[in-house]
């Protein structure tokens, strides 16, 4: 948890088509550093699905987006792990097309990443690698509120 707090952040956050991209070497070596398997047991260990929530909550949605594909691929084919990670990218999608002001494809992204977090949590499943089915319902139920941040348990990120 420490190496994920303490690894900077971009110098700035990429909107696709508003500002410039910026050098990759950061978050191609958090990339790097993603457990080679995301799993709901070793989050706390993963660096890149910590630094990937830091970034969203900092709002370096597109950052956010690469490092958490990595931690996305890593997760076993229709696992939970995989569906809640997968919702959080698309969350991230989401509220990068708010700050773009894309209002129709962020309401689409939403019900990507509502449908997610709905496979994610099923059958009554409260937590899954260190967040609430509370917390993801009420990021999917307040589009336009783009300062809301992802709290993780047990987790100051």
């Amino acid at each position: 948890m420490q190496l994920a707090l303490s690894l900077e952040l971009p110098d700035h956050a990429h909107v696709p088509g508003f500002n410039a991209r910026h050098h990759n070497e950061l978050l191609e070596s958090v990339v790097a550093m993603a457990s080679p398997i995301t799993s709901n047991n070793g989050w706390r260990e993963n660096p890149a699905w910590l630094y990937g929530i830091r970034l969203f909550n900092q709002g370096f949605f597109w950052e956010a987006h690469e490092v958490l594909e990595r931690v996305w691929m890593n997760a076993q084919p229709n696992s939970r792990e995989r569906h809640l990670v997968q919702g959080v990218v698309q969350l991230a999608n989401a509220r990068l097309k708010e700050v773009a002001g894309r209002t129709k494809a962020a309401e689409r992204l939403f019900a990507i990443a509502g449908q997610c977090f709905e496979r994610t949590f099923a059958g009554g499943v409260e937590s899954l690698m260190g967040i609430s089915a509370g917390e993801l319902a009420s990021q999917t139920a307040s589009p336009g509120k783009t300062g809301k941040r992802i709290q993780l348990s047990d987790c100051a990120i």
